[in-house]
């Protein structure tokens, strides 16, 4: 399945998953269609990295979810994914127009980062050997204010936009901050044998369990 379509795809369950009865079934695949072509020509996807050594991760794994979740791994990644101010600005001047559509877009915007961190972790692969899954601020007990550190050491290498407010919000608005790590001695298991779960995904770990992307297929 291409890009297009699983975006595409993921954006109908989650408006289904929604029960927003503003929006019609009849049609979605379409509203759906053109809200990608529209995202397509403003999104400015910016991806920022840096590699923290084993021995310095003490002040980044903070809470029993991530010290869980990060077992057998050596050195760590930070991350910041974001599509930039451009989408922000779309999805607010289209929600004081046609707020069913405005719906849409956020729905998709917020699709095609997860899409956009799977690309990420594909390329990272490649470079650094198999990772353990994406961890963000917020998911368990690992602390929202976590982002802010995520971007205070980023801005070290690399000159951004993305800012944390005093709440620990985002902007722009659709950037995603995380933490994953390589792996040390991954080995897959069955999950399906003495019922035991899948291992490389550590879903009981996250506060969102299965309803996402990574966790469900």
């Amino acid at each position: 399945m291409v890009k297009k379509d699983r975006i595409i795809q993921n954006g109908i369950k989650a408006l289904r998953k929604s029960g927003d009865e503003k929006i019609n079934d009849h049609g979605i695949y379409v509203s759906l269609l053109k809200g990608y072509h529209d995202l397509e020509k403003i999104i400015r996807k910016k991806s920022y990295h840096r590699i923290i050594l084993r021995e310095e991760s003490e002040k980044w794994i903070k809470g029993q979810s991530i010290s869980d979740h990060l077992t057998n791994t050596s050195n760590l990644i930070i991350y910041a994914i974001t599509l930039g101010h451009e989408v922000d600005r779309r999805i607010r001047e289209i929600s004081a127009t046609d707020l069913s559509y405005a719906v849409i877009l956020d729905v998709l915007a917020n699709e095609y980062l997860e899409e956009e961190l799977r690309e990420e972790f594909e390329l990272w692969e490649k470079s650094y050997g198999t990772l353990a899954g994406p961890f963000s601020p917020g998911y368990g007990d690992y602390p929202l204010s976590m982002s802010d550190r995520i971007i205070h050491e980023l801005r070290r290498d690399f000159s951004m936009e993305i800012c944390v407010n005093s709440s620990y919000h985002l902007q722009p608005k659709k950037t995603i901050t995380g933490i994953t790590a390589i792996k040390t001695d991954y080995k897959y298991e069955d999950p399906a044998k003495e019922g035991k779960e899948d291992p490389k995904r550590k879903c009981r770990f996250c506060a969102k369990k299965t309803n996402c992307n990574y966790g469900s297929s």
